[in-house]
Protein backbone atom coordinates (compact mmCIF):
# COMPACT_ATOMS: atom_id res chain seq x y z
CA UNK A 1 0.00 0.00 0.00
CA UNK A 2 1.38 3.60 -1.18
CA UNK A 3 2.23 5.70 2.01
CA UNK A 4 -0.23 8.91 2.79
CA UNK A 5 1.31 12.07 1.93
CA UNK A 6 1.01 14.00 4.63
CA UNK A 7 1.08 17.89 5.23
CA UNK A 8 4.07 17.58 7.32
CA UNK A 9 5.87 15.84 3.93
CA UNK A 10 4.92 18.88 1.92
CA UNK A 11 6.61 21.53 4.75
CA UNK A 12 9.91 19.09 4.84
CA UNK A 13 10.31 18.77 1.06
CA UNK A 14 9.83 22.58 0.27
CA UNK A 15 11.74 23.78 3.61
CA UNK A 16 8.41 25.49 5.32
CA UNK A 17 6.37 24.45 8.45
CA UNK A 18 3.81 22.71 8.54
CA UNK A 19 1.45 25.85 9.37
CA UNK A 20 2.73 27.39 6.44
CA UNK A 21 1.77 24.63 4.01
CA UNK A 22 -2.00 24.28 6.11
CA UNK A 23 -1.80 28.12 5.58
CA UNK A 24 -2.18 27.78 1.39
CA UNK A 25 -3.97 24.65 1.06
CA UNK A 26 -6.43 26.67 3.01
CA UNK A 27 -6.27 29.75 0.74
CA UNK A 28 -5.11 32.09 3.22
CA UNK A 29 -3.63 35.44 2.45
CA UNK A 30 -1.04 36.19 4.74
CA UNK A 31 1.89 33.98 2.07
CA UNK A 32 4.20 35.02 -0.34
CA UNK A 33 2.95 34.26 -3.74
CA UNK A 34 6.33 32.65 -4.35
CA UNK A 35 6.11 30.13 -1.39
CA UNK A 36 2.60 29.49 -2.53
CA UNK A 37 3.25 28.71 -5.75
CA UNK A 38 6.50 26.18 -4.71
CA UNK A 39 3.92 24.91 -1.86
CA UNK A 40 1.63 24.23 -4.25
CA UNK A 41 3.40 22.76 -6.82
CA UNK A 42 4.86 20.17 -4.46
CA UNK A 43 1.42 19.26 -3.20
CA UNK A 44 0.99 18.24 -7.35
CA UNK A 45 4.17 16.83 -7.57
CA UNK A 46 3.77 14.55 -4.11
CA UNK A 47 0.00 13.88 -4.53
CA UNK A 48 -1.53 14.97 -1.57
CA UNK A 49 -4.84 14.57 -1.00
CA UNK A 50 -6.41 16.87 2.13
CA UNK A 51 -8.00 15.37 4.44
CA UNK A 52 -11.68 16.27 4.21
CA UNK A 53 -12.69 16.26 7.72
CA UNK A 54 -10.16 18.43 8.70
CA UNK A 55 -10.94 20.84 5.62
CA UNK A 56 -14.70 20.87 7.01
CA UNK A 57 -14.07 21.45 10.59
CA UNK A 58 -11.93 24.27 9.29
CA UNK A 59 -15.01 25.39 7.47
CA UNK A 60 -17.08 24.82 10.14
CA UNK A 61 -14.93 27.61 12.22
CA UNK A 62 -14.92 29.87 9.93
CA UNK A 63 -19.03 29.76 9.13
CA UNK A 64 -18.75 28.17 5.61
CA UNK A 65 -20.70 25.21 6.78
CA UNK A 66 -22.35 25.70 10.24
CA UNK A 67 -23.12 22.76 10.90
CA UNK A 68 -20.92 18.93 10.64
CA UNK A 69 -22.51 16.42 11.16
CA UNK A 70 -20.31 12.55 11.37
CA UNK A 71 -22.16 9.77 9.35
CA UNK A 72 -20.79 6.47 10.50
CA UNK A 73 -21.66 2.93 8.97
CA UNK A 74 -20.83 0.55 11.86
CA UNK A 75 -20.00 -3.18 11.06
CA UNK A 76 -20.70 -2.80 7.32
CA UNK A 77 -18.16 -3.46 5.04
CA UNK A 78 -17.52 -1.12 2.46
CA UNK A 79 -17.37 -4.51 -0.25
CA UNK A 80 -21.01 -5.60 0.73
CA UNK A 81 -22.63 -2.15 2.05
CA UNK A 82 -20.65 0.27 -0.32
CA UNK A 83 -22.21 -0.86 -3.80
CA UNK A 84 -23.89 1.97 -5.49
CA UNK A 85 -27.45 1.54 -5.42
CA UNK A 86 -27.18 -0.82 -2.36
CA UNK A 87 -29.00 -0.06 0.60
CA UNK A 88 -26.86 1.83 2.69
CA UNK A 89 -25.72 3.90 -0.10
CA UNK A 90 -29.29 5.00 -0.62
CA UNK A 91 -29.69 6.02 3.16
CA UNK A 92 -26.87 7.90 2.54
CA UNK A 93 -27.84 9.42 -0.28
CA UNK A 94 -31.28 10.29 0.90
CA UNK A 95 -29.15 11.97 3.85
CA UNK A 96 -26.85 13.84 0.94
CA UNK A 97 -30.19 14.86 -0.78
CA UNK A 98 -31.03 16.85 3.11
CA UNK A 99 -27.97 18.53 3.60
CA UNK A 100 -27.59 19.83 0.39
CA UNK A 101 -30.68 21.28 -0.06
CA UNK A 102 -30.64 22.74 3.74
CA UNK A 103 -27.67 24.38 2.36
CA UNK A 104 -25.73 24.79 6.05
CA UNK A 105 -24.71 21.47 6.81
CA UNK A 106 -22.19 18.99 5.71
CA UNK A 107 -20.73 16.06 6.77
CA UNK A 108 -17.92 13.12 6.59
CA UNK A 109 -18.55 9.48 6.03
CA UNK A 110 -16.30 6.37 8.45
CA UNK A 111 -16.59 3.09 8.97
CA UNK A 112 -16.10 1.95 12.70
CA UNK A 113 -15.52 -1.44 13.44
CA UNK A 114 -14.94 -2.63 16.74
CA UNK A 115 -11.04 -3.10 16.86
CA UNK A 116 -10.72 0.67 15.95
CA UNK A 117 -9.56 2.96 18.75
CA UNK A 118 -12.89 3.69 20.73
CA UNK A 119 -10.85 6.75 22.52
CA UNK A 120 -9.82 7.76 18.50
CA UNK A 121 -13.67 7.85 17.55
CA UNK A 122 -15.27 9.47 20.41
CA UNK A 123 -12.62 12.50 20.63
CA UNK A 124 -13.65 12.70 16.47
CA UNK A 125 -17.53 12.37 16.96
CA UNK A 126 -16.67 15.05 19.93
CA UNK A 127 -15.56 17.56 17.47
CA UNK A 128 -18.62 17.40 15.19
CA UNK A 129 -22.33 18.95 16.05
CA UNK A 130 -23.92 15.20 15.98
CA UNK A 131 -23.60 11.74 14.84
CA UNK A 132 -25.99 9.79 12.32
CA UNK A 133 -25.14 5.90 13.10
CA UNK A 134 -25.98 3.87 10.51
CA UNK A 135 -25.96 -0.10 9.82
CA UNK A 136 -25.85 -1.95 13.54
CA UNK A 137 -24.16 0.07 15.69
CA UNK A 138 -22.78 -1.72 19.46
CA UNK A 139 -25.10 -0.38 22.43
CA UNK A 140 -21.88 0.04 23.75
CA UNK A 141 -20.98 2.89 21.58
CA UNK A 142 -24.34 4.85 21.89
CA UNK A 143 -23.98 4.65 25.21
CA UNK A 144 -21.02 5.99 25.66
CA UNK A 145 -21.62 9.00 23.03
CA UNK A 146 -24.65 9.42 25.05
CA UNK A 147 -22.52 9.96 28.43
CA UNK A 148 -20.57 12.70 26.47
CA UNK A 149 -23.44 14.66 25.25
CA UNK A 150 -22.98 13.54 21.99
CA UNK A 151 -26.32 14.23 20.29
CA UNK A 152 -26.91 10.97 17.89
CA UNK A 153 -29.63 9.91 15.37
CA UNK A 154 -29.34 6.28 14.26
CA UNK A 155 -30.79 5.23 10.80
CA UNK A 156 -32.49 1.92 10.07
CA UNK A 157 -31.45 0.17 13.50
CA UNK A 158 -32.72 1.13 17.24
CA UNK A 159 -31.68 -0.18 21.08
CA UNK A 160 -34.84 0.01 23.00
CA UNK A 161 -34.21 1.37 26.22
CA UNK A 162 -31.41 4.20 25.49
CA UNK A 163 -34.13 7.00 24.54
CA UNK A 164 -32.37 7.56 21.68
CA UNK A 165 -34.16 8.70 18.20
CA UNK A 166 -34.21 6.41 15.54
CA UNK A 167 -35.54 6.66 11.88
CA UNK A 168 -36.38 2.62 11.14
CA UNK A 169 -38.39 0.46 9.22
CA UNK A 170 -41.36 -1.76 11.00
CA UNK A 171 -39.10 -4.67 10.58
CA UNK A 172 -41.35 -7.13 12.09
CA UNK A 173 -44.76 -6.25 10.13
CA UNK A 174 -42.33 -6.72 7.24
CA UNK A 175 -41.74 -10.02 8.38
CA UNK A 176 -44.91 -10.76 8.64
CA UNK A 177 -46.00 -9.95 5.38
CA UNK A 178 -43.44 -12.26 3.84
CA UNK A 179 -44.58 -15.33 5.79
CA UNK A 180 -48.29 -14.39 4.82
CA UNK A 181 -47.69 -13.97 1.07
CA UNK A 182 -45.80 -17.26 0.75
CA UNK A 183 -48.78 -18.88 2.84
CA UNK A 184 -51.29 -17.20 0.23
CA UNK A 185 -49.21 -18.71 -2.38
CA UNK A 186 -50.12 -21.81 -0.92
CA UNK A 187 -47.10 -22.79 1.19
CA UNK A 188 -47.33 -24.64 4.01
CA UNK A 189 -43.48 -25.27 4.96
CA UNK A 190 -41.57 -21.97 4.82
CA UNK A 191 -37.80 -21.64 6.01
CA UNK A 192 -35.54 -18.38 6.51
CA UNK A 193 -32.12 -17.92 5.64
CA UNK A 194 -30.35 -15.15 8.10
CA UNK A 195 -27.70 -13.61 9.02
CA UNK A 196 -25.93 -12.58 12.62
CA UNK A 197 -27.98 -11.87 15.73
CA UNK A 198 -26.65 -7.96 16.00
CA UNK A 199 -27.97 -7.15 12.61
CA UNK A 200 -30.91 -5.62 14.36
CA UNK A 201 -33.22 -5.53 10.73
CA UNK A 202 -32.38 -9.05 10.22
CA UNK A 203 -33.65 -10.42 13.55
CA UNK A 204 -36.84 -7.92 13.71
CA UNK A 205 -37.93 -8.89 10.59
CA UNK A 206 -37.52 -13.06 12.34
CA UNK A 207 -39.24 -11.96 14.88
CA UNK A 208 -42.35 -10.83 12.45
CA UNK A 209 -41.83 -14.27 10.64
CA UNK A 210 -41.76 -16.56 12.78
CA UNK A 211 -45.04 -14.69 14.63
CA UNK A 212 -46.94 -14.79 11.52
CA UNK A 213 -46.11 -18.46 11.15
CA UNK A 214 -47.66 -18.85 14.73
CA UNK A 215 -50.18 -16.57 14.12
CA UNK A 216 -51.43 -19.51 11.27
CA UNK A 217 -50.46 -22.78 13.59
CA UNK A 218 -47.28 -23.39 11.95
CA UNK A 219 -44.44 -24.73 13.68
CA UNK A 220 -41.18 -23.26 12.23
CA UNK A 221 -39.10 -26.07 12.90
CA UNK A 222 -35.29 -25.56 13.31
CA UNK A 223 -33.83 -27.73 10.84
CA UNK A 224 -35.73 -25.13 8.46
CA UNK A 225 -33.73 -21.93 9.83
CA UNK A 226 -29.69 -21.26 8.46
CA UNK A 227 -27.59 -18.08 9.06
CA UNK A 228 -24.59 -16.74 8.25
CA UNK A 229 -21.96 -16.24 10.37
CA UNK A 230 -20.70 -12.69 8.88
CA UNK A 231 -22.20 -10.43 6.74
CA UNK A 232 -20.76 -11.15 3.68
CA UNK A 233 -22.21 -11.63 0.25
CA UNK A 234 -20.23 -15.26 0.06
CA UNK A 235 -21.73 -16.02 2.79
CA UNK A 236 -24.59 -16.30 1.60
CA UNK A 237 -23.46 -19.24 -0.74
CA UNK A 238 -21.62 -21.31 1.42
CA UNK A 239 -24.61 -22.03 3.66
CA UNK A 240 -26.79 -22.17 0.94
CA UNK A 241 -24.82 -24.76 -0.82
CA UNK A 242 -23.84 -26.55 2.41
CA UNK A 243 -28.21 -26.59 2.64
CA UNK A 244 -28.32 -28.33 -0.57
CA UNK A 245 -26.01 -31.10 -0.50
CA UNK A 246 -27.49 -31.94 3.18
CA UNK A 247 -31.24 -32.05 1.48
CA UNK A 248 -34.72 -31.25 2.18
CA UNK A 249 -34.55 -27.51 1.34
CA UNK A 250 -37.84 -26.02 2.00
CA UNK A 251 -39.94 -25.43 -0.92
CA UNK A 252 -40.10 -21.76 0.28
CA UNK A 253 -37.70 -19.52 1.64
CA UNK A 254 -37.65 -15.63 3.47
CA UNK A 255 -34.49 -14.51 3.72
CA UNK A 256 -33.96 -10.70 5.37
CA UNK A 257 -31.80 -9.03 3.26
CA UNK A 258 -31.50 -8.50 -1.16
CA UNK A 259 -27.54 -8.17 -0.45
CA UNK A 260 -27.51 -12.43 -0.46
CA UNK A 261 -29.97 -13.15 -3.17
CA UNK A 262 -27.43 -13.31 -6.11
CA UNK A 263 -25.23 -15.51 -3.99
CA UNK A 264 -28.36 -18.02 -3.19
CA UNK A 265 -29.81 -18.09 -6.69
CA UNK A 266 -26.39 -19.05 -7.84
CA UNK A 267 -26.48 -21.57 -5.23
CA UNK A 268 -29.76 -23.42 -6.30
CA UNK A 269 -28.24 -23.02 -10.58
CA UNK A 270 -25.44 -24.51 -9.87
CA UNK A 271 -27.12 -27.62 -8.07
CA UNK A 272 -30.09 -27.66 -11.13
CA UNK A 273 -32.49 -26.10 -9.18
CA UNK A 274 -34.72 -23.24 -10.41
CA UNK A 275 -36.34 -20.44 -8.53
CA UNK A 276 -39.62 -20.10 -8.58
CA UNK A 277 -40.25 -23.70 -9.46
CA UNK A 278 -38.09 -25.56 -7.27
CA UNK A 279 -37.22 -23.02 -4.09
CA UNK A 280 -39.66 -19.76 -4.15
CA UNK A 281 -38.06 -16.66 -2.23
CA UNK A 282 -38.95 -13.11 -0.84
CA UNK A 283 -36.47 -10.46 0.67
CA UNK A 284 -36.44 -7.32 1.13
CA UNK A 285 -35.09 -4.27 -0.30
CA UNK A 286 -35.81 -3.50 -3.70
CA UNK A 287 -32.22 -2.02 -4.80
CA UNK A 288 -29.04 -3.10 -6.76
CA UNK A 289 -28.79 -6.90 -5.51
CA UNK A 290 -32.32 -7.50 -6.82
CA UNK A 291 -31.70 -5.37 -10.15
CA UNK A 292 -29.10 -8.11 -11.02
CA UNK A 293 -30.55 -11.18 -9.54
CA UNK A 294 -32.26 -13.40 -12.09
CA UNK A 295 -34.68 -14.43 -11.95
CA UNK A 296 -36.34 -11.76 -9.49
CA UNK A 297 -37.78 -12.34 -6.36
CA UNK A 298 -40.36 -11.40 -4.42
CA UNK A 299 -39.67 -7.91 -2.93
CA UNK A 300 -41.12 -5.91 -0.12
CA UNK A 301 -39.91 -2.88 -1.03
CA UNK A 302 -38.34 -0.89 1.84
CA UNK A 303 -37.39 3.64 1.55
CA UNK A 304 -33.67 3.96 2.36
CA UNK A 305 -33.53 7.46 0.91
CA UNK A 306 -36.40 8.49 3.06
CA UNK A 307 -34.93 7.17 6.24
CA UNK A 308 -31.86 8.95 5.35
CA UNK A 309 -33.73 12.41 4.79
CA UNK A 310 -35.72 11.42 7.84
CA UNK A 311 -32.25 10.85 10.10
CA UNK A 312 -31.09 13.71 8.78
CA UNK A 313 -33.74 16.58 9.51
CA UNK A 314 -34.29 14.67 12.83
CA UNK A 315 -30.38 15.78 12.98
CA UNK A 316 -30.86 18.96 12.56
CA UNK A 317 -33.93 19.42 14.65
CA UNK A 318 -32.13 18.48 17.80
CA UNK A 319 -29.09 20.58 16.70
CA UNK A 320 -30.99 23.67 16.09
CA UNK A 321 -33.06 23.13 19.33
CA UNK A 322 -36.21 23.63 17.27
CA UNK A 323 -38.98 23.35 19.76
CA UNK A 324 -41.37 21.57 17.36
CA UNK A 325 -41.66 17.88 18.17
CA UNK A 326 -42.18 14.90 15.50
CA UNK A 327 -45.96 14.20 14.49
CA UNK A 328 -47.18 10.92 15.69
CA UNK A 329 -46.06 7.81 15.09
CA UNK A 330 -47.23 6.24 11.93
CA UNK A 331 -46.85 2.51 10.47
CA UNK A 332 -47.11 2.33 6.89
CA UNK A 333 -47.30 -0.62 4.48
CA UNK A 334 -44.58 -3.16 2.89
CA UNK A 335 -44.00 -0.44 -0.51
CA UNK A 336 -46.68 2.37 0.91
CA UNK A 337 -44.29 4.94 2.62
CA UNK A 338 -46.59 6.53 5.08
CA UNK A 339 -43.81 7.86 7.62
CA UNK A 340 -45.08 10.38 10.06
CA UNK A 341 -42.06 12.04 12.63
CA UNK A 342 -41.56 10.53 15.38
CA UNK A 343 -39.15 8.70 17.94
CA UNK A 344 -39.46 5.54 15.66
CA UNK A 345 -40.38 6.41 11.73
CA UNK A 346 -41.76 3.67 10.13
CA UNK A 347 -40.79 2.68 6.65
CA UNK A 348 -42.95 -0.19 5.65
Amino acid sequence: MANIVTIRDIAKQVGVTHSTVSRVINGKSNISEETRQIVLQTIREMGYQPNRRARLLVGRREGKYPIFIELVMCHLSPKNEGVAGGFQMQVIQGIQQEAHEDGQVDYAVSYCETDQNAGDQLLRYQRSNGVILLGNSDRGLVEQLLERKIKVVLADHEHEGLGVDSVISDNVAGGMMAAKYLMSKGFKRIGWLGGPPEVISWSQRFDGFKLQLNKMGIELQQKDCRYTQAVELEAFETVMMQWISQGDVPPALVTPSSMGVPMILHALQANGLKCPADVSIVTFDNDSFIEISRPKPATLATFPLEIGRKAMQRMMQIIRQEKKRFSSENRGSIGTHRSGFGKRIKGF
